[in-house]
């Protein structure tokens, strides 16, 4: 379950999945972002650019540092990367699911302590301000060179009821 959902996000995070899983439009993905420091909640950031863009660890605001060690980037979830919407009649709910996801040898060189992996809607994969923050988990961990994975649950990403 999400540390919290952004408002900005609210009853629309299976709408984006299933935008990125359609390919519509066409370049629409979904991004997953590493942060040492995060500070706020959901109401505090409306856009990406709020929460800093930058992977270099030069954010735009004092609050989030995003994380910087060797090897890291985002990550970018394209459409054969989201699985389809499933509904299940029984308990009501619409979930859906992605795959485990690895950064390789995170870290050695420079390493980081995480705090935060936020999930991101990008309708143009430009990383703009159009890109729009979903959720947020808790990632406390330490990079040390080895391969680092955010473990997905085995029921999905995310349900809404």
């Amino acid at each position: 379950m999400a540390d919290f959902i952004f408002n900005v996000a609210k009853g629309r995070l299976n709408e984006f999945a299933n935008r990125v899983n359609s390919n519509d439009p066409s370049g629409s993905v979904l991004r997953v972002r590493l942060y040492k420091v995060f500070s706020g909640s959901q109401d505090d950031y409306d856009n990406c650019t709020s929460l800093g863009t930058s992977t270099t660890g030069v954010e735009d605001i004092a609050t989030t540092t995003i994380a910087d060690f060797t090897n890291y980037a985002d990550k970018t979830l394209t459409d054969s990367d989201v699985g389809a919407l499933t509904q299940n009649d029984t308990a009501e709910t619409l979930s859906f699911d992605i795959s485990d996801i690895v950064w390789s040898s995170a870290g050695g060189a420079s390493n980081n302590t995480l705090a935060k992996l936020v999930f991101y809607y990008d309708s143009t994969g430009s990383d703009g301000d159009a890109c729009i923050p979903l959720a947020a988990y808790d990632f406390v961990i330490t990079t040390n060179g080895s391969d680092l994975q955010a473990t997905i649950n085995a029921s999905g990403l995310w349900t809404a009821s």
